[in-house]
């Protein structure tokens, strides 16, 4: 626990939102503090925020919004483990290096597939250096160490200026970096603030000079390796202690070290499905779903609903929701406060998910993850990049194993896939209607992926009255959604924000969620939910 405890006991807290960042931070403070009283407000009528899985046709599963779980970080060791506690462990499951879905592709200027050489094969490696996509890559990173430092080292600037800058090349930027980061954030990386999204490489430049030379500087001055296993942040070491003794963290890292990706059975909302049932439980925790809030009284720390006559006084407000949307509803704040959360700048993504039982929608030679879709590329479908669930799914191997009905369903044969369109791109267009988006997802099949649609009965959202028990051969399912404000910008300027608000909020108010946290990613969000309990516990 921390030194001060912020909340007396038997104290009252209040979440606003039962997202994955609201449920994460009050599960890790229930089961830290289980004296507390938990009130967590929710505007839909279920939890999970963009996590989302849905069901159609009875037995296909489509996610709604982020779907898999990075391999190794703080996260998702809490992630595996909070499932092992909740009953869930058989629902984990990972992904092998040496998997074909481990291969992730590039869109190259000639609209041909490129895979990024991460798996030690001369052929791959060969092929990415022969495309448009490697130029100014070698002389760049030859010429990285002898270039100087920026003009100012405490000013904020574009990933892309600072990439720019430090390998003397416009081309590396617009092909490789813009690409990664319309797959993270789904923004333009020339507003992106590199001291947000790439510190350690700036942290580099500034201690060394240079990125390539802080890189060797510091291989060559590493910590050994610890015998007994990884060292554990105080966050991980609190949570092992005081919450989950028989955990064995260290042990889970090294296991979860050998695969670069996870991912839950059943759907990703398992994980916030399963977190509300069990507050659910408890005797001190509510959870209020359709509960509209009218208004937050900073001064006194209180919360009034539409439904309510009164407001409710609380010690600690948690609040993991848009920034924008809190800064209307806070009511007797500083005006400093709520402008700089007017300032967090949103997009919105459009979602499609594909699926066919017999129509190949993942082009022959290029199965892999997916692929990720360059700033340079003209790109009339905004599109940012494509997921391959299908190879995901039929990869993936239980973590815990317990039966062998589990890898004969992943043998099954069908084909899905999800394009990531809009993003930055829709800052400046407005979000197509159906009937244009249509036209546009047609194209990404017909000319990115290669597929024939010649014969193919195409099935949307608009013609579920009258969905058959099941799909055909020769049909396809195309469903969209439109997540709006749905993942927030870390733009230059970014870090000033996020300091100023922190200055501003005192001690009965904390702020979570993808704005506030230390990453916008699910495991950083439960990570920032368990580092947000333990001070306030």
């Amino acid at each position: 626990m921390s030194l001060v405890q912020t909340v007396p006991h038997k104290g009252k807290v209040a979440v606003i939102g039962a997202g994955i960042s609201g449920l994460s931070f009050a599960y890790f403070l229930n089961k830290l503090r289980p004296d507390i009283n938990i009130n967590i407000y929710e505007a839909r009528k279920q939890p999970g925020g963009w996590i989302r899985t849905e069901t159609v046709y009875d037995d296909i599963k489509l996610e709604r919004g982020p779907r898999t779980i990075r391999g190794v970080s703080d996260g998702s060791l809490l992630i595996v483990d909070v499932l092992k506690q909740l009953g869930h462990g058989d629902q984990i499951e990972v992904m092998p290096k040496t998997s074909i879905a481990n291969k992730k592709y590039l869109l190259s200027e000639k609209n041909e597939l490129i895979q990024v050489p991460d798996d030690g094969k001369a052929k791959s490696f060969f092929k990415f250096m022969a495309s448009d996509l490697s130029s100014g890559l070698i002389p760049g990173i030859l010429g990285e160490p002898f270039r100087r430092k920026g003009p100012s080292q405490d000013q904020d600037e574009s990933v892309e200026s600072f990439m720019n800058r430090r390998f003397g090349s416009k081309s590396i930027t617009s092909n490789i970096f813009s690409a990664v980061l319309h797959g993270i954030h789904a923004g333009d990386v020339s507003k992106l603030s590199a001291r947000s999204i790439v510190p350690k490489l700036v942290a580099l430049e500034s201690d060394s000079g240079s990125i390539i030379k802080g890189m060797f500087e510091k291989r060559g001055t590493g910590k050994p390796s610890n015998p007994t296993g990884p060292l554990l942040p105080l966050s991980l070491q609190k949570y092992q202690e005081e919450i989950s003794p028989d955990a064995n963290l260290p042990e889970l890292s090294t296991t979860l070290k050998k695969y670069p990706m996870l991912k839950l059975r059943d759907g990703l909302q398992t994980l916030p499905n399963s977190m509300a049932s069990y507050l659910q439980s408890q005797p001190n925790v509510n959870i209020s779903y359709e509960t509209s809030i009218e208004n937050i009284d900073f001064g006194r720390s209180s919360i009034k609903t539409r439904d309510s006559k009164t407001d409710v006084k609380y010690d600690h407000i948690r609040s993991t929701i848009d920034a924008k949307q809190l800064s209307k509803l806070l009511v007797d704040a500083p005006s400093s406060l709520t402008a700089s959360l007017k300032k967090v700048d949103y997009i919105s993504i459009f979602l499609v998910n594909i699926y066919s039982r017999n129509v190949p929608l993942i082009p022959k030679n290029g199965h892999g993850f997916g692929f990720l879709v360059p700033k340079k590329i003209v790109n009339p479908e905004c599109l940012l990049g494509v997921i391959y669930d299908s190879d995901i799914e039929q990869n993936s191997i239980p973590l815990y194993r317990q039966s062998t009905k589990d890898e004969e369903e992943n043998t099954s044969s069908y084909s899905k896939i999800t394009l990531m369109m809009g993003g930055h791109f829709y800052n400046d267009i407005e979000v197509p209607s159906p009937k244009i988006a249509l036209r546009k997802i047609r194209h990404v099949l017909e000319h990115r992926l290669g597929v024939n649609l010649d014969g193919i009965t195409i099935r949307t959202d608009d013609s579920s009255s009258s969905y058959p028990s099941s799909i055909g051969d020769n049909e396809i399912l195309i469903s969209f959604v439109t997540n709006k404000d749905c993942i927030p910008q870390y733009n230059v300027g970014y870090g000033e924000i996020h300091d100023s608000v922190n200055k501003l909020i005192g001690n009965k108010f904390s702020f979570g969620g993808m704005a506030f946290g230390s990453g916008i990613g699910l495991p950083d969000c439960v990570q920032n939910g368990l580092e947000g309990a333990l001070k306030v516990s």
